[in-house]
């Protein structure tokens, strides 16, 4: 059991303020306690007292014995910490088997801790990153008193804690939507994928090379159907939408084609009155209509 941890003082980073949510997740009674020297304290305890992003020991990734994530990317002290107990804290908090509790720790690594470990690591990313938010909850240079430093730290902690909870249940959702999914793929024509709802798709269906097109009902109403794009985070799909759709609504799109409401400009997403509207236009797309 962990009843405490200890990390660095000073500016705090989200990978240090994150090594705590994650032993709060393990303890919510843990304490924590930021230092500037890790004197007397062991380095590499896995129990009772640990030591984090300080110290070079089992969760600092500041010495040179560190091996790379299981992607390749440098650690940072809140993917060790993962590394270790991830699994173990899912598997106990969320009440889910040993191997669901490692594909939900895999995906909080690949959405939320990697992109950390990267940027404490100088690999930033673009846009406005957790790394960035945390990093602007530190006090300015007119309000630099310890008191002052720790009263922030805090708030960032309880602010990565709610971060790190909607991630889990994320992760644990899209984990139960593959199940889903894959039965969808596995039931495809012509590479038209029909969803009985709105799921998380994209990852089943990209790693499906036949998978061109999902059918699903919109939370706006009716059906949409949605391009598989070529890989992930990618504006090319494998099949496009006639250019004569391109961001036509209403009375307009009905006169290309019949239940069509709606086509986004940039042809990846089409909406219809109903499921058999959306699957004739997936067949049109597709050459089999």
């Amino acid at each position: 059991m962990i009843n405490k941890i200890v990390v660095h003082g000073g500016t705090f980073h989200a990978d240090d303020v994150c090594s705590v949510s994650i032993a709060r997740l393990m303890n919510p009674k843990v304490i924590f306690e930021r230092v500037l020297s890790t004197d007397g304290l062991d380095v590499n305890s896995e129990d009772g007292t640990i030591v984090a992003d300080i110290g070079f020991g089992l969760f600092d990734h500041h010495g040179n014995s560190v091996q790379p994530r299981r992607d390749g990317g440098p650690h940072s002290a809140c993917t060790l910490l993962w590394e270790r107990f991830g699994t173990e804290i899912i598997e106990k908090t969320c009440a889910i088997d040993c191997q669901t509790a490692k594909k939900v720790a895999s995906k909080i690594e690949d959405t939320m801790l990697f992109p950390i470990a990267d940027g404490d690591n100088g690999i930033f990313g673009s846009g406005f990153t957790i790394n960035d938010i945390i990093s602007r909850l530190n006090p300015d240079w007119e309000h630099t008193s310890e008191k002052e430093s720790d009263d922030a730290f805090g708030i960032a902690v309880n602010f990565m804690d709610k971060i790190l909870k909607i991630t889990i249940n994320k992760a644990i959702a899209e984990v139960k939507a593959e199940v889903i999914v894959l039965d969808a793929v596995q039931k495809m024509n012509n590479g038209i994928v029909i969803l009985p709802c709105f799921l998380p798709w994209e990852d089943v269906c990209i790693k499906n090379k036949d998978a061109r097109i999902v059918v699903f009902p919109s939370n706006r109403g009716g059906y949409s159907i949605q391009m598989v794009p070529v890989q992930k985070n990618s504006f090319q799909t494998r099949v496009d939408t006639p250019e004569t759709w391109h961001g036509l609504s209403d009375d307009s799109a009905e006169a290309v084609m019949p239940g069509m409401t709606f086509c986004h400009k940039n042809g990846f997403l089409a909406s219809f009155r109903t499921q058999s509207d959306a699957i004739e236009a997936a067949k049109t797309i597709v050459g089999v209509g």
